[in-house]
C-alpha cells in the first residue's frame, strides 16, 4: 500500500527579524518618494500611449500567427503595475485581467 505523503512546513522566521513600526519608516524618504510619484503622474499618460501601442503591435503580431504570447503578456503587467501606481485603476484591473487570459493560454497564441 502506498504510503501516505509527508507535510513539511518550513518555519517563517522573517517577522522575528524586520521590526516594522513607526521609528522604522523614514517620514521625509516617504514623503519624497511620494511626491516623486506625484511628479510623474503627468507623463504616465504618455506612457501609457506608449505601452498601449507596444501592446496593439504585439497582438498584430499574434494575428500574423507570429509568437507574441510573451510581449502581450509584458506589456498587459507594465500597465497592471504602473496603473496602481499612478491612480488609474482601470488600467490595472485591465492589466490584471489579461495576463491572467495570458497565463490560462498553454501554447502560443494563435489567429
Amino acid at each position: 500500500m502506498a504510503q501516505e505523503p509527508e507535510y513539511i512546513y518550513p518555519p517563517n522566521t522573517l517577522k522575528s527579524k524586520v521590526t516594522v513600526d513607526a521609528s522604522s519608516i523614514d517620514g521625509f524618504a516617504l514623503g519624497q518618494a511620494e511626491q516623486a510619484i506625484k511628479d510623474m503622474a503627468d507623463e504616465y499618460l504618455e506612457w501609457v500611449n506608449v505601452d498601449i501601442s507596444n501592446l496593439e503591435a504585439s497582438y498584430t503580431k499574434a494575428v500574423k500567427g507570429e509568437a507574441a504570447k510573451d510581449e502581450i503578456y509584458d506589456n498587459a503587467h507594465e500597465l497592471k503595475g504602473q496603473g496602481g501606481s499612478f491612480d488609474y485603476p482601470l488600467m490595472t484591473a485591465v492589466g490584471n485581467q489579461l495576463c491572467k487570459f495570458i497565463e490560462g493560454i498553454k501554447d502560443e497564441l494563435n489567429p
